[in-house]
């Protein structure tokens, strides 16, 4: 240090410090030590931001859960739709005509594509463990 040249008169001042010696620690002990130390703050943000957001994920998942049971619902009941009007068509004639044949064709199509939305809907509940009770159902669904 340079000494000053001027002097500045200020109040006097105490200073007080306590000097232990200790002997070496262990260095792998203290690098761990000073690891943990230093993200202790990242470690609290992240434990708070888990309390505190875990209401909330906790709220979204129950939400969600109830959407995906609503949609297999609406996939189910447009299901039962579907096979309702195919069983309303008329008996084919003993030589049917391309009308009823198309009939025939639109209305198992619209069997085959409400199966596979409520099939997907079912699956995903499965496998939450939140099946639903649809008893003689299964996926795919069979064609009539």
């Amino acid at each position: 240090m340079k000494p000053i040249e001027k002097s500045i008169n200020v109040m006097p001042i105490t200073i007080e410090a306590t000097i232990a010696e200790t002997p070496d620690g262990n260095a792998a002990l203290k690098f761990i030590g000073e690891v943990l130390d230093a993200a202790k703050t990242d470690v609290s943000r992240q434990l708070s931001t888990d309390i505190l957001e875990g209401g909330k994920r906790a709220e979204q998942a129950a939400s969600a859960l109830e959407k995906l049971l609503s949609e297999e619902e609406t996939a189910f009941a447009a299901l039962l739709d579907a096979e309702l009007e195919f069983a309303k068509l008329p008996a084919l004639s003993s030589s049917p005509t391309e009308a009823e044949k198309r009939a025939v064709i639109v209305r198992r199509f619209a069997i085959e594509s409400a199966g596979r939305a409520w099939c997907a809907k079912f699956g995903a509940l499965q496998q939450l463990g939140k099946e639903p009770n649809r008893p003689g159902r299964t996926c795919p669904v069979p064609l009539p």
